[in-house]
């Protein structure tokens, strides 16, 4: 059967929409995240939360309130102050020092009080803030893996088990499948969250303090979900970060299997599929197929699946990011070593990684071309429907599964000797396999014959619960819709929570003021 032309003409490309460019994965919910993390920046959020609730425990002196309270909000006003003081370690106590500097040390010096060095500002607090990014980012990407799967509901393929034709199903179902995995181990990143927004603020050392702080204010402060309550448990954590770090590995795992497949689909020997990557060596735009990544030797050779390759990469990144996450801590003893601070390293690298890899497809899945006709083509060579075939001749000639299944075995391999494909499939061969098999023809018509070896109508009667059947997968679509909605609301919500902590921080600081202004 002849195929589908399977490289795009310069016109066909002039007609895609323009997408913006890859690695700049930027919107509304982003901007909002990196705006209440950034201003005013990781560890002023917390020193002044601290701070704020030491003013509200009447640990500070009341006379030294006023004065505090104006150098923290001018430290705030000013990025300049925020970045003075150069490297992450000498970012802590940067609003202690300033308040010292301007107003004295018996004012400023003990903002600080009651706490250890910032492992939360200096560790969890950078890894939520990509984490919350890398969460909108997924989402998108399983928003993007529905819009195609329902363009697809009816775009029947050769379905594979072990590189071979097995059964047909559509472009839009197989979709799905990478869908409903990556759906699972989002629940595991949103657990991995929630792990990073738990507070180990107060615990001291290890043994907490006689002071009579409140724990649960600050993490209210700062947007948090809770406290490592433990005091030793808070400054040995890193369960949180193995537990994220394992899902995003889980992740970038399933990833990198339909990456092979769909790298093989938009090669010459398949023409399924038609992906408009951008090289990774010159940022041409996305617009024509001149941008795919280039052979430095065969001048013939470009490919638009470099990214797709790429994937495995990642894959082997992020699990390499998981050992070294997991062992930070192994064997150490179960309190405050330096290993402590060395496992948000791994994590870091890890979201970056998944990050880099999930946001590609964003741009270049709704500008995927699917040549639809070369799917049809080969799924009507192979013998993909022939379970239909064998159980048709079990229920309508009286015999059982398992011989059906072998005149139709028979069959099929008598075919592929002959070199005749499922759509030219001879009714006389299978009479005579029939005939050798058990001794009678069945009396199967050509017409039955070219109807039960068709995959369309294979994946139309497909209708079992979670089959190939397109009225099944927009089911199955229509129902992930709603998942994603919930989702897409969850994290809203974190996000709103963050801002309205930040802002209960600052009302509480001026209302702070105020009291003791009047007294």
């Amino acid at each position: 059967m002849e195929r589908q032309r399977w490289i795009l003409a310069k016109e066909d490309w002039d007609d895609l929409p323009p997408v913006g460019n890859i690695h700049e994965y930027v919107n509304d919910r982003t901007r909002r995240i990196d705006e209440v993390f950034e201003q005013p920046g990781y560890f002023a959020w917390t020193d002044t939360a601290w701070a704020a609730m030491l003013m509200r425990q009447g640990i500070l002196p009341k006379e030294h309130i006023p004065q505090i309270i104006q150098g923290i909000l001018e430290f705030w006003s000013n990025p300049s102050l925020r970045s003075a003081d150069l490297g992450p370690k000498q970012r802590f106590g940067a609003l202690e020092r300033y308040v010292m500097r301007e107003y004295g040390s018996e004012v400023g010096g003990n903002l600080t009080t009651g706490r250890t060095i910032p492992p939360y500002a200096w560790m969890m607090m950078p890894v939520r803030h990509k984490l919350m990014k890398l969460i909108c980012c997924l989402q998108d990407f399983q928003d993007v893996l529905l819009d195609t799967a329902e363009k697809h509901l009816e775009t029947v393929m050769p379905g594979y088990t072990h590189i071979r034709h097995a059964q047909p199903t559509t472009f839009g179902h197989y979709l799905l499948s990478i869908f409903d995995p990556l759906a699972r181990i989002m629940k595991t990143v949103e657990d991995g969250y929630h792990a990073m927004s738990l507070s180990e603020l107060g615990c001291g050392a290890l043994a907490g303090t006689d002071l009579p702080i409140d724990r649960n204010l600050v993490a209210d402060y700062l947007g948090l979900e809770g406290l490592i309550e433990n005091s030793n448990d808070a400054v040995s954590y890193t369960d949180g970060y193995v537990l994220l770090v394992s899902a995003l590995a889980n992740l970038m795992a399933v990833l990198s299997r339909p990456g092979r497949e769909l790298g093989f689909w938009s090669g010459l020997e398949y023409g399924f599929l038609q992906f408009p990557f951008e090289s990774l060596s010159d940022r041409q735009s996305l617009r024509y197929p001149d941008s795919r990544a280039r052979s430095h030797f065969m001048p013939q050779k470009t490919t638009s699946a470099s990214q797709l390759e790429s994937l495995c990469i990642g894959a082997s990144k992020v699990s390499g990011a998981l050992v070294e996450v997991l062992t930070m801590g192994m064997k150490a003893p179960h309190g405050d070593m330096v290993e402590m601070m060395g496992v948000s390293d791994g994590t870091l690298r890890a979201i970056d990684e998944v990050q880099r890899h999930a946001e590609v497809f964003i741009h270049v899945l709704p500008r995927l071309t699917v040549f639809e006709e070369n799917m049809l083509a080969m799924a009507r060579m192979g013998y993909s429907s022939s379970t239909e075939l064998a159980e048709h001749i079990a229920l309508q000639y009286g015999l059982g599964q398992r011989t059906a299944h072998e005149i139709v075995n028979k069959f099929v391999l008598y075919s592929q000797m002959e070199n005749t494909p499922a759509y030219e499939a001879r009714v006389e061969l299978l009479e005579e396999t029939a005939q050798e098999m058990i001794g009678r023809r069945l009396g199967i018509s050509e017409q039955d014959l070219r109807r039960l070896l068709d995959p369309v109508e294979f994946v139309k009667n497909a209708t079992s619960q979670g089959g190939v059947a397109p009225t099944e997968t927009a089911r199955m679509v229509k129902e992930r819709r709603k998942w994603m909605a919930e989702a897409h609301d969850r994290h809203m919500k974190r996000i709103e929570m963050l801002e309205s902590s930040k802002a209960t921080l600052l009302a509480d600081l001026e209302k702070i003021g105020q009291e003791n202004s009047e007294a």
